[in-house]
C-alpha cells in the first residue's frame, strides 16, 4: 500500500499513485510485470518531486505565504539565503532597471527581513511597468529619453540616474535634473558603487615577507583611451619614461594587451602606473584596485586628490604624483624603492590587516541595494536634491614640472 498521505503531491500524481496501486494489486499480473509497474511510479513520484521542487526553488513570490512558507528562500548574487520570516511584507516596492549593462541580479522579488518589505526587480523596459514602478533607474548608456519619463511619472515616484564614468563620459550632463537618487562611484551618492573596497584579510603574511622577491621590472602602465581626457596622461608618461623604464600596454603603448589575463603580468612589475582618464572627485578606478593592488604592485596615482585617496585606500599603501615638484623627483623616489626592499616593503604592511575586494559591472546590483532602496523609501521622506553637483566635480590638472 503506498503511503499517500506522505507525500505532498498535487491531484494528478495522486491519480497516477492510485492507478499504479490498482495495477500492481491485480492478481493477473506476473511479479516481474509488477516490479516494472513499481519502477515506473517511482520513477514518475521522483521526477514530479524534483520538479516541484524546482519551481519553487525559483519562485520569488509571496503568495499563499502565510499558510504554507515558515522561512523565504531569498536569492541572492552570491547563493540562496534563508531568513526568518513569520509575517507577510507589510510593504513591496517596485525597482525598474532600464539598462545599460545587465547584472547578475535576476528579475523577481526580494524579501527585506529588516524592514519586513519586498522589493521586486524587473530589468523589463516598459512604460506600463514603469507606471507601476516607485523607482526607476535610468543607466547612462541606456537607451532613453528623459522627457518620455518625466510626462508619464506619477506623484512620488523616483528617478535614479546610475553610472559608474566620470561626467565627461557619462553622456546624460543636460538630463541630470530631472533626478532624485544617483547611483555612482561618488561616496555621496545615495548609493554608491565604488570600484573596491577593504574588507578585513584573512592570511597573515608576516614580517619577513619580501614583496619585492620575482618582480624583474620596474614600472608598467595599461592605456586604451589615448584621447579622451581632461589631462595629456599619455604625454606624462612618456615623460616620466626619459628618467625611468615603463612599459606601455594598450593602444596607447608600444606593448600588446589583447585581454584581462595580460594584467598579471603586472605582478612582474613594483609599480604601475594607477593615472586616471579624468581629475574627479572620488574618481578611482580598477587602475588602483584591480591592477595595482591585486597584482601586488604599489601604484603610482593621479585622478583624484591625495585626500580622495587616503579616505578609501590603506595608509602608506600608494605614491601620489602632487607629492612631487618634478618628474625627476617623483622617478629618483622610485628608483631608491627599488634598491631598498626594506622601504619597498614598508608599502605593503597594510596586507596584513585589509584585503581588496573589486566589483565588476554586473554585480554592483545586489540584492542589499534593492532593500536599501526600500528602506529609503519608506523611511525618508523625497526632498529636492541638487543631483548636477556632481557634474561640477572635476578639476584642471596640476602636474608636476618636467624638470
Amino acid at each position: 500500500m503506498w503511503p499517500k498521505r506522505q507525500l505532498s503531491v498535487d491531484t494528478k500524481i495522486t491519480t497516477k499513485i492510485e492507478v499504479h496501486t490498482k495495477i500492481i494489486k491485480s492478481s493477473a499480473l506476473s511479479t516481474r510485470t509488477k516490479s516494472f509497474v513499481v519502477v515506473a511510479l517511482c520513477s514518475s513520484i521522483i521526477y514530479y518531486l524534483a520538479r516541484r521542487s524546482e519551481r519553487t526553488e525559483r519562485s520569488l513570490s509571496f503568495t499563499d505565504a502565510a499558510r504554507r512558507i515558515k522561512y523565504h528562500r531569498i536569492p541572492t548574487v552570491n547563493g540562496t539565503q534563508t531568513f526568518r520570516a513569520p509575517l507577510l511584507p507589510i510593504c513591496s516596492k517596485q525597482i525598474q532597471y532600464w539598462g545599460g549593462p545587465t547584472f547578475n541580479l535576476r528579475d523577481g522579488k526580494y524579501y527585506c527581513p529588516d524592514i519586513n518589505c519586498s522589493a521586486s526587480f524587473t530589468s523589463q523596459r516598459s512604460f506600463s511597468v514603469s507606471k507601476k514602478s516607485h523607482v526607476i533607474i535610468l543607466h547612462h548608456l541606456g537607451n532613453w529619453n528623459i522627457l518620455d519619463f518625466e510626462r508619464a511619472r506619477s506623484t512620488g515616484q523616483i528617478l535614479a540616474y546610475m553610472t559608474r564614468e566620470s561626467p565627461p563620459l557619462s553622456f546624460r550632463s543636460k538630463d541630470l535634473s530631472a533626478f532624485d537618487w544617483t547611483i555612482t562611484y561618488r561616496s555621496s551618492s545615495d548609493f554608491p558603487i565604488p570600484y573596491g573596497v577593504l574588507k578585513k584579510s584573512k592570511s597573515t603574511f608576516g614580517p619577513n615577507k619580501n614583496w619585492a622577491e620575482g618582480k624583474t621590472k620596474l614600472a608598467a602602465w595599461f592605456g586604451s583611451n589615448c584621447d579622451r581626457m581632461s589631462w595629456p596622461r599619455t604625454t606624462f608618461v612618456k615623460n616620466l619614461s626619459q628618467f625611468i623604464n615603463i612599459d606601455m600596454f594598450g593602444k596607447c603603448g608600444n606593448l600588446v594587451c589583447k585581454d584581462r589575463t595580460c594584467l598579471k603580468k603586472i605582478s612582474d612589475y613594483k609599480f604601475y602606473l594607477a593615472l586616471e582618464n579624468h581629475l574627479c572627485v572620488d574618481y578611482i578606478t580598477e587602475k588602483m584596485w584591480r591592477n595595482a593592488f591585486q597584482n601586488d604592485a604599489i601604484p603610482v596615482v593621479y585622478g583624484a586628490t591625495k585626500s580622495d585617496y587616503e579616505k578609501v585606500a590603506p595608509k602608506n599603501s600608494f605614491i601620489h604624483v602632487n607629492d612631487f615638484l618634478n618628474m625627476s623627483s617623483l622617478a629618483s623616489y622610485l628608483k631608491v624603492l627599488d634598491v631598498n626592499d626594506t622601504l619597498y616593503n614598508s608599502f605593503f604592511e597594510w596586507r596584513n590587516e585589509w584585503d581588496v575586494e573589486t566589483t565588476y559591472v554586473p554585480e554592483v546590483i545586489t540584492a542589499d541595494t534593492l532593500c536599501s532602496m526600500v528602506k529609503k523609501l519608506v523611511n525618508e521622506s523625497s526632498s529636492a536634491k541638487d543631483t548636477t553637483a556632481w557634474l561640477k566635480s572635476c578639476v584642471k590638472a596640476t602636474l608636476p614640472k618636467p624638470v
